[in-house]
């Protein structure tokens, strides 16, 4: 009878080693999951984290570009307001119109009048 009872008890042992062993295994993996989980959140986070900077350097630039931009049309601006060279051009740019839509004008009414008196021949 004791030898059935070691014999028992020598299984039983074996199945407690085999419930640690499947256990720590479990564990284990449980463990491995959880590292894993871990560093793709990190990964993620470092991710996030170089994609919102790449984004603010963006904007602070674009800002920057934006400023840069509205200084020189400012300067310009100022230039175009105190030149009186500038100032001169324009005047005789704008003479230049008017003199040309005149030309064009008298010349439209010379074609009138010559094609009325061809009509009238």
């Amino acid at each position: 009878h004791e030898s059935r009872w070691l014999s028992n008890c020598a299984e039983k042992e074996s199945m407690v080693d085999q419930v640690r062993e499947a256990n720590l295994k479990a564990r284990q993996a449980a463990e491995e999951q959880q590292r894993k989980l871990l560093m793709e959140k990190q990964e993620t986070r470092q991710r996030e984290l170089v994609s919102k900077e790449l984004e603010r350097r963006m904007v602070v630039e674009i800002h920057k570009q934006k400023t840069e931009q509205e200084k020189r049309e400012r300067e310009m601006q100022r230039i175009c307001e105190t030149s009186e060279e500038l100032k001169d051009l324009e005047r005789k740019l704008k003479t230049a119109y008017v003199n040309k839509e005149r030309a064009a004008q008298h010349q439209e009414a010379m074609l009138i009048r010559k094609l009325e008196n061809d009509r009238e021949q």
